[in-house]
């Protein structure tokens, strides 16, 4: 919660007008291609649709840059504040302290805590976008064909709970 506190409103709301962009792009490149298959089967080829979808390609691609390039480094300064703060507390330990738990365990504790956060960055960027984007996704399904929606809805839902009861049969068994 420090985190993302020490992150900031406006980069957060930022990255979240990002993520929606991104994810509307893909979206609408997603339309796109529907009507293009629709147009070409009746009318031929659109010049004006693909380079539409080409200009929303690029967009998407770029909006998933930015996102995960500001993101990741916006969480690496507050890892780096927060370092720094751990950094002068350690300094803050008294010598029978440190001699006591151990200089070497104290910086390697330090050390892997914040690795394993920074390595976690990326994916975590990514899943959050990749969720926005499914959320839109499902959207344009719902509008294409309810109960195609409400298929993968059931489809879904079986397929966590299966996961969970798997899950819970496996915890018991350990």
């Amino acid at each position: 919660v420090r985190l993302w506190q020490s992150i900031g409103q406006p980069g957060l709301v930022n990255l979240a007008f990002v993520a929606l962009l991104s994810a509307v792009c893909g979206t609408v490149m997603l339309y796109l291609l529907n009507a293009e298959a629709r147009e070409v089967e009746y009318h031929g080829f659109s010049r004006v649709m693909a380079i539409g979808f080409l200009v929303l390609l690029v967009l998407y691609r770029w909006a998933q840059n930015y996102l995960i390039r500001e993101a990741a480094q916006a969480i690496e300064g507050a890892l780096h504040e927060r370092r720094i703060s751990t950094t002068k507390n350690i300094l803050r330990l008294s010598l029978e302290d440190v001699q006591s738990v151990g200089l070497r365990n104290v910086m390697d504790g330090v050390g892997a805590h914040y690795a394993s956060l920074s390595q976690t960055l990326v994916p975590i960027i990514s899943g959050a976008e990749g969720m926005v984007l499914l959320v839109f996704m499902f959207g344009y399904l719902v509008f294409l064909s309810p109960i195609a929606a409400l298929l993968t809805t059931i489809v879904v839902v079986l397929t966590v709970a299966g996961f969970l009861a798997s899950r819970t049969l496996l915890d018991e068994d350990m």
